[in-house]
């Protein structure tokens, strides 16, 4: 069992948390919330789609106007783009100052044709398309101005023109959206996701739906899945998205592996996480998300379960030295032949930094262009990671996987053993030292639970499900947010099943009289449970037989109420003794109900009826030789009296 949990610890899903969160997005769909907001950005630039659309939301006092400038290029071209971001010198300008149209409630529009060369003068520049001969990264510049000329709000955007098709490999980009880090499943059952992990489902559901045709990672649990609605469900499976395979739980591996009494329930774990995908038509990913350094042990399991990829955050990834432009191949894990794709530190701060979503997704975008215009001859990839999708909101996620599907020539998203199959791997990801924390006493409880639970299971029907129901809620337990807590949840458990048990009795009898040999002993059980139950009656006496007892008893289902059973006996010996009665669960492992009953008998057995039988023999034996006896004397006396006397001679008379 645990040769196959370490098989499948590499399809296993769990959270990775890195940097700060990201701030509600809720000002950028709201136009009136701030001085300037982007509402929508054509992400690039196309032969088939050569015109360049902003959509800002700005206060309506204001006129909102936008500049163009110099592109981006060279081995420094991130380095600028960086400080550009930070408010650094943005370059010479190029074609005119543009003005947006107000299109009411606050919105604004902008729309720029582009072409590659420059076309015959105009009277009003701004209706000329712009040349921009080369592809690239253009900053753009966003201006709210209010009546008197002053400034109220700015921005930095970016136009990014691409290349003609199947001109450069494209940057394979690994998209990972984070779920919720919190279970679902309540100590009572019930499965409730908190407002956190409600909205971060949403959201990604809401995305998904709007953009099915982006493959994308959703590093969620299976519990998620089931705890999710219908229609969210329908959304995400309706998607080109994949969830990790791996454990129904949040647990940590490492430790659930280094315990060889957890192989059983890591097995159920996995099996249970896979039936949730399964059952939501959800498609299933081999890789594996890391929370935590990568550890020998893991390096081992990855090996011996052929892994393809790891997907872990800078921070975590021991031993990888960084290289100088971005993170965009992937790592090799020491001593294996498995690789790693680690998350860029720069690129994640754009979800990290920003109060406008929709403006930080496009300066990811853009930041991509960037990495891929700096060496667009050289097949590389990269890590996109949202650590919070509900604070990015629904409309910037849908932004970032609209950008990459409409980009095509410079961006693609991609799978992530899509990506160790084309790219060769970079630098190698070390192993860290962290041994696993113990988890004996959990494994102990947990068995010991599940041991009671299976105990009330047996006394339900076969179509009873409702020992299975809270053995499954167990389940929950193993969750890195949940097992601290633990052992209330087994408290509860076992509350439950005293409860459930202690509802079979056996009333108080008076003494039971037997007038035959073989008879039927009545016997009242009652079950105050609600429902059938299946439990196992025995009859203990030496002066009794039961003849269809086995060696641990007979079976018997009980309905609610009262039961009144008469069972077959034997008495072998007449008097009174004490018979001891007990019901049990159906294997006989605990004991729910006993009493002890006074059983009178009036009848004979074999050697009490020869004996009674011998002693009225020798009495009648003794009556007829009594009365003969008796007989003959009377006869002698009968005749004594009939004989004449004769008297002597010379008797007087």
């Amino acid at each position: 069992m645990l040769r196959r949990a370490i098989a499948l610890f590499a399809l296993v899903a769990v959270m990775v948390t890195v940097g700060a969160s990201v701030r509600s997005s809720a000002a950028a769909q709201d136009p009136s919330a701030g001085s300037l907001q982007l509402l929508a950005r054509t992400p690039w630039v196309t032969a088939s789609n050569p015109v360049f659309e902003l959509i800002v939301g700005a206060e309506r006092a204001a006129r909102v106007e936008a500049t163009i400038h110099d592109e981006l290029v060279g081995a420094g071209g991130r380095s600028r783009f960086r400080t550009q971001l930070a408010g650094g010198d943005l370059g010479p300008q190029i074609g005119p100052t543009y003005t947006f149209d107000d299109e009411g409630s606050g919105r604004r529009r902008l729309q720029v044709p582009v072409d590659e060369a420059p076309t015959a003068s105009t009277d009003d520049a701004t209706a000329a398309p712009l040349a921009l001969p080369d592809v690239g990264v253009y900053p753009v510049s966003v201006r709210a101005v209010d009546d008197n000329g002053r400034v109220i709000g700015s921005m930095l955007t970016h136009l990014v023109r691409s290349p003609a098709p199947d001109t450069f490999p494209t940057l394979a980009s690994v998209i990972v959206v984070a779920g919720p880090e919190t279970t679902a499943t309540r100590p009572d059952g019930s499965v409730q996701l908190d407002d956190r992990a409600e909205a971060n489902t949403q959201a990604v559901a809401s995305a998904a739906d709007r953009v099915p045709e982006v493959p994308f990672l959703y590093a969620v649990t299976p519990e998620t899945i089931d705890a999710l609605g219908p229609v969210a469900r329908t959304r995400l499976a309706e998607s080109s998205l994949s969830v990790p395979d791996g454990p129904w739980a949040g647990l940590d591996l490492g430790a659930w592996l280094s315990d060889d009494d957890l192989s059983d329930p890591l097995d159920h774990q996995i099996d249970r996480g896979r039936d949730a995908l399964d059952g939501a038509q959800l498609n299933r990913s081999t890789a594996t998300v890391l929370r935590e350094p990568v550890t020998a042990t893991q390096r081992d399991v990855l090996t011996f379960a052929g892994a393809d990829v790891l997907i872990t955050e800078s921070d975590l990834a021991v031993g990888l030295e960084a290289p100088a432009v971005g993170r965009l191949r992937p790592a090799q894990v020491a001593e294996s032949e498995q690789s790693a794709l680690v998350v860029d530190d720069a690129l994640q701060a754009h979800l990290q930094t920003n109060d406008d979503s929709v403006l930080a997704v496009h300066h990811l975008l853009a930041d991509l262009a960037v990495l891929f215009f700096d060496r667009p001859n050289d097949p590389r990839s990269a890590m996109v990671w949202v650590e919070e999708p509900e604070s990015l909101g629904g409309d910037a996620l849908e932004a970032l996987l609209s950008g990459f599907g409409a980009s095509g020539e410079i961006v693609a998203a991609a799978e992530p053993d899509d990506v160790l199959s084309s790219i060769e791997p970079s630098g190698t990801l070390a192993m860290a030292r962290r041994p696993p924390p113990s988890l004996s006493d959990y494994a102990n409880a947990l068995a010991a639970t599940v041991a009671q639970i299976r105990v009330w299971d047996s006394v339900l029907l076969a179509d009873d499900d409702r020992a299975e129901v809270l053995e499954a809620t167990l389940d929950a337990t193993a969750a890195t947010d949940v097992i601290d807590q633990a052992d209330e949840w087994f408290a509860r458990a076992r509350a439950i099943v005293d409860a459930q048990l202690t509802g079979i009795t056996i009333p108080e009898q008076q003494t039971v009289t037997l007038t035959e040999r073989e008879a039927e002993l009545p016997i009242r059980i009652d079950n105050d449970l609600g429902y059938e139950a299946n439990v196992l009656l025995k009859l203990d006496s030496t002066r009794l037989e039961v003849p269809e007892q086995g060696p641990r008893g007979i079976p018997v289902q009980l309905v609610p109420g009262a039961n009144d059973l008469r069972i077959p006996v034997r008495a072998r010996a007449s008097g009174s003794f004490p018979l001891d009665v007990s019901v049990s669960t159906p294997r006989g492992s605990r004991v729910l109900a006993d009493a002890r009953f006074s059983v009178r008998t009036t009848v004979l057995n074999g050697v009490g009826l020869a004996l009674t039988a011998g002693s009225l023999l020798v009495l009648l034996v003794w009556w007829a030789r009594h009365f003969r006896d008796g007989r003959r004397d009377r006869r002698l006396v009968e005749l004594g009296d009939a004989t004449p006397r004769h008297e002597p001679e010379g008797a007087d008379h």
